[in-house]
């Protein structure tokens, strides 16, 4: 990317901001409202200036991206999109000249591309995303000294350091619950997490002022904006009226080996036992992972207790059939074959109760086609 595209796309996303006051909360209005009449420049670091000449405060505006699909590479994490626009270039690069002698080649690359994309797609997890995140804000963290030094700030101005953070995810498969509705996240951008949040506590400690997190969906065209001050980020938050979530997805539990693919070992114990029959597991889409089962009973395990606390969290479809469907049956837990795993002890399961339970859930929670 150039540096006018550059300058361009960051004055874009900072223009977006202010865009949906109507559909904001009044505290992200509030923030938002401080850099609203601001004359703005363009610099390196940060990447913007707002200048508010009335109360003698200059705003570094430091914007970047972070990415639910991403991919490691020389010690480096980047969004998976961008990385197939590298990857595109470099492949035109290689055949522009060329196509009709090696067209069967350009195909066979592309093909590895597009294979490539949609296996970091489907293999995205929510870790992935909080990697994502840390990597961003370490990277911006160790600039805010350069930022204040910057030489484009006006002299006698007070400086503030304000993070504009462009977050793009795809959680379409969580439900949003509590103990008083599950709901699905069908706009399927990043819920507001514990784990988010306490990744950015520490921002006043670093010299950060103000966070404006804007949410965004690779599906659809949803933006939610969300204006935090550092200054007291938990009381800006509920003054946000933002829900917030325990995450307990599956993913927290598969195992995974060091390339990504599911960890499948054969397990003895795992097939012949007996805590679910097989007709029971079918209604899981178990395929042939022995660590997706006890990861299920676990997300589950946890999702029960966080409902006993009336904490609000996150979770699958599959994990919210478990509950819904086998949580009544649950009396205990012993753990699974690997260490941090359970499984659930049963009382007597009767299949009637089992299948008016699972007609129940199929009419309350049906599948829900991705928003377009």
């Amino acid at each position: 990317m150039g540096k006018s595209e550059k300058i361009d796309k960051e004055r874009e996303i900072y223009n977006q901001i202010f865009e949906n006051d109507n559909k904001n909360s009044e505290e992200t209005n509030r923030v938002l409202g401080l850099l609203r009449d601001c004359s703005v420049i363009s610099s390196d670091v940060p990447d913007i200036i707002a200048i508010n000449r009335n109360d003698k405060i200059a705003y570094g505006i430091e914007e970047f991206r972070v990415d639910h699909h991403i991919r490691n590479q020389h010690g480096t994490i980047g969004a998976s999109s961008f990385k197939v626009k590298n990857d595109s270039g470099r492949l035109w690069n290689k055949y522009k000249d060329n196509i009709e002698d090696h067209y069967l080649d350009a195909a066979n690359d592309i093909n590895r591309i597009i294979s490539r994309e949609v296996e970091d797609m489907f293999n995205a997890t929510y870790t992935d995303l909080l990697r994502s995140l840390d990597y961003s804000l370490e990277k911006h963290y160790k600039k805010i000294e350069s930022y204040m030094n910057n030489s484009d700030f006006p002299n006698g101005f007070k400086k503030k350091i304000v993070f504009l953070v462009e977050i793009y995810s795809d959680f379409h498969n969580l439900y949003k619950c509590s103990y008083r509705r599950n709901e699905p996240n069908i706009r399927g951008l990043m819920p507001l997490t514990n784990d988010v949040i306490e990744r950015f506590s520490n921002s006043k400690i670093y010299g950060v002022d103000y966070i404006i997190l804007v949410l965004k969906s690779y599906l659809n065209d949803d933006v939610q904006i969300i204006a935090l001050d550092t200054s007291d980020i938990e009381k800006s938050i509920k003054l946000n009226s933002v829900e917030t979530y325990v995450y307990c997805g599956i993913d927290n539990y598969i195992k995974y080996s060091e390339d990504k693919v599911l960890s499948v070992e054969f397990n003895e114990a795992f097939s012949d036992r007996d805590t679910i029959k097989a007709y029971h597991r079918d209604n899981f889409h178990i395929q042939d992972n022995p660590y997706y089962l006890p990861a299920i009973f676990t997300a589950g395990k946890m999702a029960m207790e966080y409902r006993s606390l009336r904490k609000s969290y996150l979770i699958e479809r599959t994990v919210l059939y478990f509950v819904e469907v086998y949580g009544k049956n649950i009396v205990g837990w012993n753990q699974s074959f690997d260490e941090g795993l359970v499984e659930p002890i049963f009382n007597k399961i009767n299949q009637i109760d089992i299948n008016r339970r699972v007609r129940k859930f199929d009419e309350n929670y049906p599948f829900v086609e991705r928003k377009k």
